[in-house]
């Protein structure tokens, strides 16, 4: 699919479906980010994985379960309890190699909603943190 493709898609008025994968808790960007998406007319988001993230050396995991909580909390929030069982854990670590993937909940859940879109029926994912899952 070609980026003038995408940019058209994008632009069209059918509702697109969508992953978020975020560090939510490791700044304030991310919470709107997701309250958008979850409130848009156009955006189905299928489901909302946490990503890692570290301050100073601290444990990527920790970082993972802090966004995880606060996904949780930020659908709290929008009374969205409906989209709760769709938010994954992540990876807890970075990659070791280009080749080796990082297993996680939300890695594997964003493999089998990915092998079934296609070209004319595309899957959106909107990594707003680590690339990890």
């Amino acid at each position: 699919m070609d980026i003038e493709t995408i940019l058209n898609d994008i632009k069209s008025d059918k509702i697109k479906k969508v992953i978020i994968d975020t560090d939510a808790a490791n700044e304030l960007d991310d919470q709107f980010a997701i309250a958008y998406a979850v409130g848009a007319k156009k955006i189905d988001v299928l489901s909302i994985n946490a990503t890692h993230f570290s301050h100073n050396g601290s444990d990527l995991k920790e970082g993972m379960e802090k966004s995880y909580q606060e996904i949780l909390h930020i659908l709290t929030l929008m009374e969205r309890d409906d989209l709760k069982p769709a938010v994954y854990r992540g990876s807890t670590s970075f990659l070791s190699s280009e080749t080796e993937p990082v297993l996680s909940e939300a890695a594997k859940d964003l493999a089998e909603r990915a092998m079934k879109y296609t070209k004319e029926k595309p899957l959106y994912v909107v990594s707003i943190g680590a690339i990890t899952n």
